[in-house]
Formats: C-alpha cells, structure tokens, sequence
C-alpha cells in the first residue's frame, strides 16, 4: 500500500492505522515518488493520497494519478479538505474514494477494507480525464437499463460535447484543447449525483448517465454543466452542448441506441439555434 501525504504527521498517522494483518506501507511525499516507486518495481494493491496537501490544484494531481500507466488502475482513496479549495474535486468522477479530513481512523480502515475487497474489478478509464472509457460506459448504462427492466424507471443519458473543438486546438495548440478538455470533465464530475457516472466517448464529447432520472431532470443537470462550463474562467471562450436521450426499462433499447439519440438532439438543438 502507498501512502501520499507531504505532511509527515499525516502519514505517520495514517502508516500506523493501515498496517494490519502483515501489510507493507510505504509512505512518500509526492505523487512523483509514489510514481518513481512504482516504476522502480514497487507493488502497490491501493493508494492513499492527500491530495489538497501537496499542490494548489488537486484535480490536476487525481487526473494524474489516474492517467499515469502505473496508478491508473490501483484503488484510490483521497483525503480532502472538504473546503473551497475542493469545489473543484469530484474524486468520483475519476473513480476515488473521498474522505473528508478530520477523519476517522476506523472509517478510513473500513474504506481500505472495501476497496482492497473490489481492487480485482477491472474499470476502463480515458488517460487524459481520468472519466470512463466508452467501452466501460456503455456497460454501465446497459446495466442501468438492466436493472431498471419491469419497474418503469427511466434511465437518461446526455451527451455533452465542446463546440469547434478542432479549431481551439488549431489556434492555441493541443495542450490548450487537453487543458480544456480537463476543465469540462471535472465540470461534469461535479454535477454528478451519487448514483450518476460520466464517460469521454471520443476526442471533444462526454456522456452522463443518471439514473432513475427522466427528462426534466436530465435536462436540468445538463443545463447546469453548460452554465458551469460557461462561467468557469479556466473555460473562457469554451461552449458546449448537449442531448438528452431518455428510455424506460420497459423499452429495447440499448446503450448505443441511446447515445445515438442524444447525439440527435444534440444535433437538432444545434440546427434550431445557428
């Protein structure tokens, strides 16, 4: 297990508490050496790291941690502040535990316990977001519309994508676009629900899933995260998009049905509007 925190209190701390059973804890300072470790040949079945400890912007450090071949796929459990500084952190959305400092030390071991019980369920996740791959989203929503069959709930997907991506990116070169990308899916994390997920489909669209949530509902989220995105000053200039697609579990749908509907309205909305 790794443990990440610059404060040595902090990680003595946490060191003691975890290292039951036999375990091996190995504590560093920064993500940069939990990296080096791991790359040295170190093994690590779960990560604890204090994010808001080591660096003025703590979903950078979570999309690294989640980007990097060597973190990306070991169980992540973050410690947070839980104050403004956090706004902007949806671990989430990137597939971490949060725990919120001060915290206790029975609750951390029992979300150690549950997260070395889950660590062996593989999860696909986009390098540069750190949000679910395609793939992995549309397991998700086909489980959704799984579990909603009989019932009548309503699932809902909405597909979200950055307008004149190619030519941000041809103006103010590709880290410009990858930072902006960056900006819009933590957007997005933010205005998930706990039962919601997101997913990057290709170069400049994302999708949510919410369910049970019907159109109304879909809408509004959606409508919030282009308010967000709009008002975010790390996304100046930045418009996006969306479409909502909505089926009952009564209906034969499928996952790809449903983004292809949400890209048509999507696409409609668009039209209305040029």
């Amino acid at each position: 297990m790794l443990v990440i925190a610059a404060d040595k209190e902090l990680r003595a701390v946490i060191e003691m508490a975890v290292a039951t059973n036999g375990r091996r804890v190995v504590g560093v300072a920064r993500s940069g050496d939990a990296i080096e470790f791991l790359a040295g040949g170190g093994h690590a079945d779960l990560i604890i790291a204090d994010v808001e400890g080591e660096t003025a912007d703590p979903y950078a450090l979570l999309c690294e941690l989640r980007a990097h071949e060597r973190t990306s796929p070991i169980p992540l459990i973050v410690l947070t502040n839980g104050d403004g500084a956090t706004n902007r952190l949806e671990p989430r959305a990137l597939a971490a535990v949060a725990l919120r400092k001060p915290f206790d030390l029975n609750d951390l071991r029992e979300r150690v316990r549950e997260a070395i019980r889950c660590r062996e369920v593989p999860v696909a996740r986009d390098a540069l977001t750190g949000l679910l791959a395609r793939s992995q989203f549309e397991g998700a929503v086909e489980a959704a519309l799984h579990a909603a069959q009989g019932s009548g709930a309503r699932v809902a997907v909405v597909t979200i994508r950055v307008d004149d991506f190619e030519s941000l990116t041809g103006r103010f070169g590709r880290s410009r676009g990858e930072h902006v990308l960056r900006c819009v899916s933590s957007i997005i994390g933010m205005h998930l629900r706990e039962s919601d997920c997101a997913g990057r489909l290709s170069e400049d669209a994302f999708a949510t899933l919410h369910a049970p949530c019907d159109a109304r509902g879909a809408q509004a989220i959606a409508q919030r995260i282009v308010r967000a995105v709009t008002e975010d000053p790390q996304c100046a200039g930045v418009r996006v998009r969306f479409g909502v697609a909505v089926a009952a579990g009564t209906q034969n749908v499928n996952a790809r049905h449903m983004l292809a509907q949400a890209d048509e309205a999507l696409r409609a909305a668009k039209n209305e509007r040029a």
